[in-house]
């Protein structure tokens, strides 16, 4: 058994995350009565902070939902820094509009300016820059104020608010071309590009309570330890954080000479996480 296995998963205090996005909890299929579930599949991603806490890397709306329903300590995998990545995904909006995004602007003209000065290749120093397409048009530059740098931009906050006050939001997934798929695909009235987000800009929006809109950057790990399937018996349990630690580190060891345990090198896609 690979030893990086044990150093990094641990079992922690629930209030010891700390999320980086906004979540939704009544989105997710989580139960509200952890009676109802009988183990934790994966552990829960996550990064070393500043003080004694850790970044949540994913899976934050489960998370939330499993501390609203009572859940004290949770597993989770502990990951360095220099074997995490992050990706902004390009968006897709329904039902928002260039007039809505013109709307907006005029109503933060401060905060948020649509398109840039002729000639300027990038903006203004203190801003975030980002792309919308709308149907035909060319593609829209807008400007939102940053100038704290530290967090989510309270404009892409505003952006966000918008665009769910008329319709939602979601990840744009590229099909194949003469794809012969029978899934429906989503109709986009635009699609929004942003920037990259650093794990620094992630830890700081976590510090800082100025969270990012949920699903917007997504965190690749280059190490993943998932199927932990640990009792959620053990983990509601009166016994100590250093208790349940040794019962996880048995778990894995009678399934690893068990021989219930696997490796895989390269990249792994999860389906249905």
């Amino acid at each position: 058994m690979d030893s990086e296995i044990y150093s990094q998963i641990r079992i922690v205090d629930s209030s010891q995350l700390r999320p980086f996005e906004f979540c939704y909890p009544a989105d997710c299929r989580t139960p509200a009565d952890l009676s109802e579930l009988p183990l934790l599949r994966h552990p829960f991603l996550t990064t070393p902070l500043e003080d004694d806490s850790y970044l949540l890397l994913e899976e934050t709306a489960a998370f939330q939902a499993l501390v609203e329903a009572g859940l004290k300590h949770v597993p989770v995998q502990i990951c360095p820094e220099a074997g995490l990545r992050s990706i902004s995904q390009t968006i897709g909006l329904t039902s928002f509009s260039y007039d809505d995004l013109l709307r907006l602007a005029a109503r933060y003209p401060r905060q948020i300016a649509v398109g840039r000065r002729p000639g300027r290749v990038a903006g203004p120093t203190g801003y975030l820059n980002v792309s919308l397409k709308f149907g035909d048009r060319p593609p829209v530059d807008v400007q939102l104020r940053h100038s704290s740098q530290t967090g989510c931009p309270l404009p892409l906050e505003y952006l966000f608010r918008s665009i769910l006050r008329t319709g939602r939001y979601l990840p744009v997934v590229e099909l194949p071309k003469n794809s012969d798929t029978v899934t429906r695909k989503v109709s986009f009235t635009a699609t929004l590009s942003l920037p990259s987000f650093s794990i620094d800009d992630l830890k700081a929006a976590a510090l800082a309570d100025r969270f990012f809109p949920a699903g917007i950057v997504r965190v690749v790990s280059s190490f993943r330890i998932l199927e932990i399937d640990f009792p959620m018996s053990v983990l509601t349990s009166r016994i100590s954080i250093a208790e349940k630690e040794a019962f996880l580190r048995e778990l894995v060891m009678f399934r690893e000479q068990a021989l219930k345990t696997s490796f895989y090198e390269g990249r792994i896609y999860l389906l249905n996480r």
